[in-house]
This record gives structure tokens, sequence and C-alpha cells, in this order.
């Protein structure tokens, strides 16, 4: 569930940064805050979802919206299944709902005896992991709707993701690392997780986005917290002595690694886009980039499949397609 806040962040090791325009391509739409974004494993669509109660299509590189999906109430979180074929929604209900990407069809309505499920992912192309307000995750059967696996792991789950091996399951609140085959706790790194959870695409690192501010990044599957990522802001506050600036910890609820796994982004309540490079010894201390232009807290970040492209997803009604200049 990425509804309050977002930074983005983004880093890159030995990667020569080009300095672009950060000027973005907006794609606008939705009536509400957007609360996530994904690119299509073909780069040639992105996918939101929002509080307006809609999942959006989007052409690539076009920006055109070409189709709507309709869940009705809330939506907290969206995922594209790895072959592109299927998208699916979490949001304010006991529903989890999956429709064919390429003609909008309702293939699946999954019963979830929770409240409201927060976050989604796809394990695998016939597979989904549900977090959800009971603080359970549930491992789905798309095919049958079936409940396979039921972990009990932690308060509510506002974010799921699943490593690229299938191996690992990560979850928070609290942060947790689980065998995705047995449903047994492998770790629990320091973190709370409760704006967001990533793996790399090589399966070294895991990202969390944290509401207490900043971003932070272990190595899996020891769960060693290797970098604490500041993403700070100063505040101007009146007190009884007059005005006087302090130093902000802004949170973080969107992370997402670059498919050469070279670049962290993080993205929260600041606004901001930062971008981080990674090495073997963990996170830059400082962003090599920030993009700037949202007007509201960012959700969602996402990288292009491809690596040219970063989206990001705000509660200012919007989604922003930025270019990463990496090569």
């Amino acid at each position: 569930m990425r509804t309050l806040y977002i930074v983005a962040a983004v880093a890159s090791v030995g990667a020569a940064w080009n300095k672009p325009s950060d000027e973005p391509v907006i794609l606008r739409g939705h009536s509400a805050g957007v609360t996530a974004v994904r690119f299509s494993p073909d780069d040639k669509w992105l996918v939101s979802s929002s509080l307006d109660g809609t999942v959006r299509l989007w052409s690539w590189p076009q920006g055109r919206s070409v189709r709507t999906l309709s869940y009705g109430a809330e939506l907290y979180d969206v995922a594209v299944s790895p072959d592109g074929k299927l998208v699916s929604a979490a949001g304010d209900g006991r529903s989890v709902t999956v429709w064919n990407a390429a003609t909008g069809a309702r293939v699946r309505q999954i019963d979830v005896p929770a409240l409201r499920s927060l976050s989604v992912t796809f394990a695998s192309d016939k597979q989904l992991v549900i977090g959800s307000s009971d603080g359970r995750v549930r491992v789905v059967d798309v095919t049958s709707g079936r409940i396979e696996k039921e972990i009990k792991a932690g308060q509510e789950i506002f974010a799921v993701a699943v490593s690229h091996d299938g191996r690992y399951i990560a979850s928070g609140l609290p942060l947790a690392l689980w065998d995705a085959a047995s449903g047994a706790r492998v770790a629990t790194p320091r973190g709370f997780a409760q704006g967001d959870v990533a793996f790399s695409n090589d399966g070294h690192w895991l990202a969390s986005g944290e509401y207490t501010g900043g971003g932070r990044l272990f190595s899996v599957p020891s769960a060693e917290l290797k970098s604490r990522l500041a993403t700070n802001e100063e505040k101007r506050i009146q007190g009884p002595k007059g005005a006087s600036t302090i130093e902000a910890s802004m949170p973080v609820t969107a992370v997402a690694f670059s498919p050469d796994n070279r670049v962290l982004a993080t993205a929260g309540g600041d606004r901001r886009i930062q971008l981080w490079q990674i090495s073997a010894d963990g996170a830059s201390e400082k962003p090599l980039r920030v993009l700037e232009g949202h007007s509201m807290s960012v959700t969602g970040v996402s990288f292009s499949h491809g690596g040219e492209s970063i989206a990001s997803s705000a509660l200012d009604h919007t989604v922003r397609v930025w270019p990463t200049a990496i090569k």
C-alpha cells in the first residue's frame, strides 16, 4: 500500500551518467492519487493503480491511456505477471482482481479473508503473493483462486516482494524474509518496510522503504544491514524563540532496483526521486541524481526492463516517466 509518501532514488556502479533533460513524460487520466506503477516485461506499456478505483494501461513510449479496468474501491497496489499477460490489483476490498492485459477481461476474482489487501506481486505467471491488513501473506494459485500457503507475517502487510529465482518472499510490517517453498522465516532484517520492499534481480540485495525515514539496503540471505539511505529535507519551524531550520527525515514508500542491479531508486514524502549507486559494499552515501517535478508524495517507482526509463506515480494524480541516462 503506497498512499501516503514517496521518494525515489537510483544509483549506478561503474555506469556512465549523462546529464539529460530531467523533463519527464507526464501521463494524466486518473481522477485521484496514483498509488503504484509498473512497466510491462516488454516495455511496451505501463500499468498504474489509483485511489479512484481504477487500473489504467498506458502505451509506451506513446504515453496514451489505452485501457481502464474498474475495481470500484480504492486501489493500493498493482502487479504484472512475468509473461505480461495478466494484471492484478489489491485495494480496499475483500478480493484481489486479475485481468487479461490484452483484452481487459476479468480472469479471476480472488476472495481474501481480510478487510483489505494492501500489496500484491506475481511469484510466477500462475501464482500471486498477497499481503493483507490481517498481517498475513497468502500465496494463491491464479488458475483456481485457491490459497496454497498462508504465512502469519506480522501486523498489516503493506509490502511484499518475491526474489527473481522464486526462493524468497519479503514482507513488511515488520520486515521479514521467508522461504517461499516452506513458509519458514529465514531472517528478520532491521527494518519495518511499511513503504515498500524489493529484491535486486541478481538476488544479492533487499531494499526497504521506511516510514520512519530513509531507505535501507540488506544483503541476502544474511539480512545484514549494509546501507542506510538518508532522505533528509530542511524544514522551517516556528518555535517560542522564533523560526528555526531543522533537518527532517522523510518517509520512503517506494524502492526499485535497475535491471543491471547497479542502481537503487527510492521515493517518498519529499516528492523527489533519488538515484543511488550500488557497489559490492552497498549504496553510495549521496544520490547520483535527484528527479523533481511531482507536487505531492511519490507512491511508486518502476524501472523499464531495458533500463532506459524509470516511472513514478504520485498522489498528484499523475504518472511520470523519466530518462535514466545509464550507459
